[in-house]
């Protein structure tokens, strides 16, 4: 099976899910959460990757959908280290 990846990506006020080799977009959602769930869904454990985009149209995340025991952070370590990455952008932006 060849590896599939997926991407999360703003649409305009929304946020859609688009297939990376198709380009085609597979649905859309209001928030950016709701849309990297339902990757995860869509993944149905499939030796998927995910890649997710900012606002802006940087990427943001790249993770494997399908993540081992071993491997796996806790909610609360993610949501700390994407705290200290935006507390660094705004403190370099304010210097600038």
């Amino acid at each position: 099976m060849s590896r599939r990846v997926l991407y999360v990506v703003p649409l305009k006020d929304r946020w859609a899910i688009k297939n990376a080799v198709t380009g085609k977009l597979l649905s859309n959602f209001p928030t950016k959460s709701e849309a990297i769930d339902a990757a995860r869904k869509i993944s149905n454990g499939d030796p998927r990757g995910l890649v997710v985009y900012g606002r802006q149209g940087q990427p943001f995340l790249k993770v494997p959908l399908k993540v081992t025991q071993s491997s796996r952070l806790s909610e609360s370590k993610v949501r700390a280290a994407v705290r200290a990455v935006a507390k660094e952008r705004q403190e370099t932006y304010k210097t600038s």
